[in-house]
């Protein structure tokens, strides 16, 4: 087994025997959702097939690192199948196959005192909590004007 195998089956390991990990967040790509180190998230095992709108931790091929996003499309079949996933405050894309996913997110915890800019104002949170689903549902819909934004942003002067 390579490093990247190994490191993930370890975390799978984990997971299988505590049903969960633990990992601190960090980073700005899951704004406004997750703000770095304010917040941990609590992932558990992977069953049956991500699906859009789910939040995946993998282990990112290029440097080893492990990513939080949220899967976006589905493409190929059953046998090939790649997630594409994206932060919620990202352009890029990643494509993930099967094999460098670790779990899927089931919790959001807030680990310092709340702020103005925290979208759901709870100390922790499933990705099951009807706030949360709402959240997703408009956050996915207002893709394409976050899109221009971003792009009007990187053209304003500073």
């Amino acid at each position: 087994m390579t490093g990247l195998a190994e490191y993930i089956e370890s975390q799978r390991a984990i997971i299988e025997r505590e049903g969960f990990v633990l990992p601190k967040t960090s980073g700005s790509s899951m704004r406004p959702l997750i703000w770095g180190e304010d917040h941990c998230v609590v992932v558990g095992p992977l069953v049956g097939e991500p699906a859009v709108g789910d939040i995946l931790m993998f282990r990112q091929a290029l440097d080893g690192r492990n990513i939080v996003h949220r899967v976006v499309a589905v493409e190929g079949d059953a046998d090939r199948r790649v997630y594409i996933a994206r932060g919620d405050n990202c352009l890029g894309c990643e494509r993930v196959t099967r094999d460098q996913i670790i779990g899927r997110v089931a919790e959001v915890h807030r680990l310092s005192g709340y702020r103005p800019w925290h979208v759901i104002p709870k100390k922790k949170f499933t990705v099951t909590d009807p706030v949360y689903r709402r959240y997703v549902r408009l956050w996915t819909l207002l893709w394409p004007l976050r899109r221009l934004w971003y792009h009007l942003r990187l053209r304003l002067p500073n």
